[in-house]
């Protein structure tokens, strides 16, 4: 029986997700659903373009659910990346709580409206994560976007409630920001069906080598760790050593080579420090925090207050961001004030990656801004606290900053990330068979030669690496 409209638990939708992004990076989305027929074959919403990959997920998401075929869905996706169908578990008894069914009075909707008030603060970027969270524009559709972001809150919470997916914004506001305080407060005591401990819901640290995490071999539940043994060194050390280590790592290399899933392997350290990993220990009384400043559309234009109203949103301080009432130059000299005075307050290590918010017209406040982040990283009191990874930052603007401030040379940490080779395979097979449950013990070499059968070597660059990847997790999928 489908699924209808009941809300899939997080940790299913996000399986379910991951599986079909990888997918649709190599396969033909259009083509499976034309296969399986009416209802999934009427789903017109998907778009051909990378940069509309992760609406295209959701609003086929949103569109199956609504069909109640999310397991034709899920099935049809696990054949085409040969992951094994496994069956869900039916709990005896009755019937699970669902988001849906939950009472909406007027007291909720006020508690909503204030959390949005701390979930962002800027109406463009509302707009884009509602339209994330729905999985298509019906509610978007009917908000003046153009209205005082306050009258925008509220009018986007009394939408929902008459489209009868208030449910939705929820969920979709707990995936997107699952650390933000205000959330997880508002979902635990008003949606506790979508809560999971941060234990539980975080990523798990699994597969290790003798025991060290900077060895992990998988990074979430699917996404291998391609031994990249010079990333793997440079992250120990920032970790490890902060008195010693440098503040500011940049990474550069080729288009698609992996750059921004560095991204996702720090905030995979950063969270087993938050848990307490005695390897990744904060050296202070506090915690890891992380922020990942990367914008939700690629290819428009972007605002240095964007980017500081969404740093300051993801480390919980919204609160004490500035006022905007002056030029974006001299506001963006006062919000970096503000930071090192929360830097001073905080005994939390704070992890900053930013990446894609430059290389458009217009960039320089946001350049400007970022140098100023280094600044704070290097110079400042809060520097022994703050670590940013610059993913492609232009080279210049930090090649002055280092010329005028030749003593931090020492704080800065380039790391050049090229195309995976075999050798790499190689590495991460010789490490991964004496580990994986297999009966008889599997064998390294024979995992090597399967994944390279699968590899299409007439491939290039970014395909060759995707390919490799693709035949590996392929590989790799019977002993999850």
């Amino acid at each position: 029986m489908g699924v209808g409209n009941i809300l899939l638990p997080l940790q299913r939708r996000y399986v379910l997700v991951t599986d079909l992004m990888t997918f649709a990076l190599s396969g033909d989305v259009p083509a499976m659903l034309a296969a399986l027929g009416p209802p999934l074959s009427a789903f017109t919403g998907w778009e051909p373009s990378l940069d509309k990959l992760s609406e295209n997920v959701q609003r086929l998401l949103a569109f199956a659910e609504s069909q109640g075929h999310v397991d034709a869905l899920e099935n049809a996706i696990r054949a085409a990346t040969g992951i094994p169908s496994q069956p869900r578990e039916v709990l005896p008894g009755a019937a699970a709580p669902r988001a849906e069914d939950v009472a909406i009075d007027q007291a909720l909707k006020n508690d909503l409206v204030a959390v949005l008030k701390a979930f962002v603060t800027d109406s463009a970027e509302l707009k884009q994560r509602a339209q994330r969270a729905f999985g298509n524009d019906v509610v978007a559709d009917r908000v003046a976007w153009n209205e005082p972001i306050e009258k925008v809150r509220y009018q986007l919470v009394m939408e929902a409630t008459t489209e009868g997916t208030l449910w939705r914004l929820v969920a979709g506001m707990y995936e997107q920001k699952p650390t933000n305080q205000a959330v997880i407060r508002f979902v635990r005591e008003r949606f506790p069906m979508l809560y999971q401990d941060p234990v539980v819901r975080r990523t798990a640290v699994k597969w290790a080598v003798n025991g060290s995490i900077f060895e992990s071999l998988l990074v979430g539940r699917r996404a291998p760790m391609v031994d990249r043994l010079p990333v793997r060194k440079v992250l120990s050390g920032l970790f490890k050593d902060p008195e010693s280590a440098p503040s500011v790592l940049t990474v550069d290399g080729p288009a698609r080579s992996g750059k921004s899933y560095l991204a996702s392997l720090i905030e995979f350290l950063v969270d087993a420090g938050s848990r307490g990993h005695p390897q990744t220990l904060p050296h202070t009384r506090g915690q890891h925090r992380y922020a990942l400043l990367r914008p939700l559309q690629l290819g428009g234009l972007h605002s240095v207050s964007e980017v500081a109203k969404d740093l300051f949103s993801q480390l919980g301080w919204m609160n004490f961001l500035p006022a905007q009432q002056k030029s974006d130059d001299g506001w963006a000299q006062e919000v970096l004030f503000e930071l090192r005075n929360q830097l001073v307050l905080t005994d939390d290590i704070v992890w900053v990656v930013a990446d894609r918010y430059w290389g458009f017209p217009q960039d320089k406040p946001i350049v400007d801004f970022i140098v100023g982040l280094v600044r704070e990283a290097t110079l400042m009191a809060g520097r022994d606290k703050l670590r940013l990874m610059l993913i492609d930052f232009p080279k210049e603007p930090l090649d002055r900053f280092i010329l005028d401030n030749g003593a931090v040379e020492a704080q800065f940490e380039p790391l050049q990330i090229n195309w995976l080779t075999p050798a790499d395979v190689q590495d991460f097979c010789d490490a991964i068979a004496g580990v994986l449950p297999a009966n008889p013990p599997l064998q390294a070499a024979s995992l090597f030669s399967a994944v390279e059968a699968k590899v299409d070597q007439t491939r290039s660059g970014a395909e060759l690496q995707r390919s490799w990847c693709t035949a590996l997790k392929q590989e790799l999928a019977p002993y999850w």
